[in-house]
């Protein structure tokens, strides 16, 4: 993975092909969501944006995560790893992104997103590494993604009760973190704590970052001035959220005024 250069991407709408939308050459990482149920689908879709010289970004729901870890989904998720392993070039693969729960938007911030423990889906985590070096996988690189907001003190979480003991199962750590505030003056990434907390954290713990998604609200100045946040914390991937889905604040599209100036950017865009 590069450390000087990042990969510049999107998740646009849900998983829909962005054809000419980010301009030419486009977008330099493609990120998409599945579940084992349409896991053949996401296989053509990540090779489609491998032959569209972007890197695939993929995350997968598994079911249950102590019934994954215990050996549920095996057979199927070596044929997957197989799979994606035999595109051919760089897969970036994610199992349950932002397992925390409900955010900001729920009323136990404590609670996994499936109600199971944290340590179910560490062993879930564990067994997706287990797989793949059963597999011998050489294209795949395996990170986590968590909420940035994790990192706030607000989400009475404990970020390192994600992370502690889980040293050689991933590759790269990815985060989520979006900045709802239209205050030009604290619009920045690192304007925010819990941006600066979690870079910090993760870059202490040796952990180069990508951004699983991103947005801001504001004009396409400060898409432009999100790019340089980046730019400055070394990240190595980052796919903005241009879409309106799951978005209890208002949808996250990229605007008319915000498109160019990100546009700009896939230009300098590391490629497959």
């Amino acid at each position: 993975m590069p450390t000087d250069q990042l990969f510049w991407g999107a998740a646009y709408g849900g998983n829909t092909e962005p054809g000419s939308r980010y301009g030419s050459p486009g977008i330099g990482l493609g990120r998409t969501y599945w579940n084992m149920s349409n896991a053949g689908s996401s296989v053509i879709r990540a090779a489609s944006d491998a032959s569209k010289g972007r890197l695939p970004w993929v995350s997968y729901k598994v079911g249950g995560w102590a019934a994954f870890a215990n050996g549920g989904q095996d057979a199927a998720f070596r044929s997957l790893l197989t799979q994606l392993n035999g595109i051919g070039t760089a897969v970036w693969l994610t199992v349950h992104h932002e397992p925390e729960g409900s955010g900001r938007y729920g009323t136990d911030e404590s609670t996994p997103s499936d109600n199971s423990s944290i340590n179910d889906w560490k062993n879930a985590q564990r067994h997706v590494r287990d797989l793949m070096e059963e597999v011998g996988t050489q294209n795949i690189a395996f990170a986590p993604v968590l909420m940035g907001w994790t990192w706030d003190e607000r989400s009475n979480r404990v970020p390192a009760s994600w992370i502690d003991g889980m040293a050689g199962v991933w590759d790269f750590f990815g985060i989520d973190c979006y900045n709802d505030t239209t205050n030009p003056a604290v619009q920045k990434f690192e304007d925010m704590a819990m941006w600066r907390d979690c870079t910090a954290d993760l870059t202490a713990r040796g952990y180069q970052i990508g951004i699983g998604e991103w947005g801001t609200r504001g004009s396409g100045a400060d898409i432009a001035a999100q790019h340089a946040d980046f730019l400055d914390k070394g990240i190595i991937g980052a796919a903005y959220f241009d879409s309106d889905l799951n978005s209890p604040t208002g949808g996250w599209s990229l605007t008319s005024a915000q498109l160019p100036v990100f546009n700009t950017f896939c230009l300098t865009s590391s490629r497959v």
